[in-house]
């Protein structure tokens, strides 16, 4: 679906959800996170993933946190899903390389990483968030259907 910015004339892609609906408590409390069906689609066209790569991607949704942060060591990952450590690194080195999972340094302690699910492919935090995070990650800057509007 193509949304556009009524300010900017800028447009995005991406599913429109009305945020008037409450969840119920359990939905609150569990967490939940939005997954584009484009984002699935994208990470089903991608060839070279295996299914060990595929169980390794599920177990780090399961600990995503707001704004699409993923604080969880490999080791961790590796317990949970009865794996050998070796085996999630390849996984996840396969997640980085292919564009689903983003790598950072930790900004309060350089020899840390700290992962996060590229924007694309879902998002946990608020609508206006993700589409900053869309524009700011975006390779060309899209020109405004309205470049005037704001000048009055």
């Amino acid at each position: 679906m193509k949304l556009t910015n009524m300010d900017t004339g800028e447009v995005f892609l991406g599913l429109a959800v009305s945020q008037k609906k409450k969840y119920p408590r359990e939905v609150q409390q569990d967490g939940f996170y939005t997954m584009f069906s484009f984002g699935s689609e994208l990470i089903s066209e991608i060839e070279g993933l295996s299914g060990t790569d595929y169980r390794v991607l599920f177990r780090l949704l399961s600990h995503l946190e707001f704004q699409n942060w993923i604080n969880v060591t490999h080791k961790s990952i590796a317990d949970e899903l009865n794996l050998k450590a070796p085996n999630v690194s390849r996984s996840m080195k396969k997640l980085i390389n292919k564009g689903i999972i983003e790598k950072h340094k930790d900004p309060t302690d350089k020899r840390r990483i700290r992962y996060r699910l590229n924007p694309i492919h879902g998002w946990m935090g608020d609508a206006k968030q993700w589409q900053k995070e869309m524009y700011n990650n975006k390779a060309e800057k899209v020109t405004p259907l309205f470049p005037n509007r704001d000048k009055k």
